[in-house]
C-alpha cells in the first residue's frame, strides 16, 4: 500500500505567543500537518535572536543553511561575539548558502556595532555564500522587522 505526504506528516503542536507594547498576550493553540526539510533549514532572528544567529553562525553554522539575521545586540556581554569572530579564521562552511542581515537606519550607536562585524564578518566567509547586509534608513528597532521581512526572504531563497 502506498502512502501520501498526508499520511506520513506527524501533526506538530504549535504554540504562538505575541506580547505587544501594551503588555497584552495573545495565545493560540493549533495543530498543523507540517512537512519540514531537514537539509534546507533558514534562521530568522531579530534583536537578542539576531545576536543568536550569529552565535550559531560562528560556532554551528552547519545547523542553517540560511540566515536572516535583524538588528543583531551586538552590544551584548562588552561586544564578546565581535571579539570572538576578529579572532576566528575562516568559519563558514559549504552548507550556509545565504546571509542576509539588516538594521534600522534610526537605531544610532546599534548601527555602528552592527557594521564593525559585518565588516569583520564579510572578510571571513566563503565567496560562494551570497551575502547581503542593508540599512533601512527610515525604521526604528521595532519597525525595522516587517519593513526588511519579505526582502530578506525573497534575498535568502532566490535562486
Amino acid at each position: 500500500m502506498e502512502k501520501s505526504i498526508k499520511d506520513i506528516a506527524q501533526p506538530l503542536q504549535i504554540n504562538i505567543c505575541i506580547q505587544g507594547n501594551l503588555g497584552l498576550t495573545l495565545k493560540h493553540k493549533a495543530s498543523y500537518n507540517l512537512i519540514i526539510l531537514t537539509t534546507d533549514r533558514c534562521f530568522i532572528g531579530h534583536s537578542l535572536g539576531g545576536l543568536l544567529g550569529s552565535h550559531i553562525l560562528i560556532e554551528q553554522p552547519q545547523l542553517f543553511n540560511r540566515y536572516i539575521i535583524g538588528s543583531p545586540s551586538y552590544w551584548w556581554d562588552n561586544k564578546e561575539i565581535t571579539k570572538r569572530l576578529s579572532s576566528k579564521n575562516i568559519l563558514l562552511t559549504d552548507s550556509v548558502k545565504t546571509v542576509f542581515t539588516f538594521i534600522g537606519g534610526k537605531e544610532g550607536v546599534h548601527i555602528t556595532n552592527w557594521k564593525e562585524f559585518d565588516s569583520i564578518l564579510v572578510n571571513k566567509i566563503n565567496k560562494n555564500i551570497k551575502f547581503h547586509d542593508q540599512i533601512f534608513q527610515d525604521e526604528t528597532h521595532q519597525s525595522v522587522v516587517p519593513a526588511a521581512f519579505s526582502t530578506a526572504v525573497k534575498f535568502v531563497y532566490k535562486k
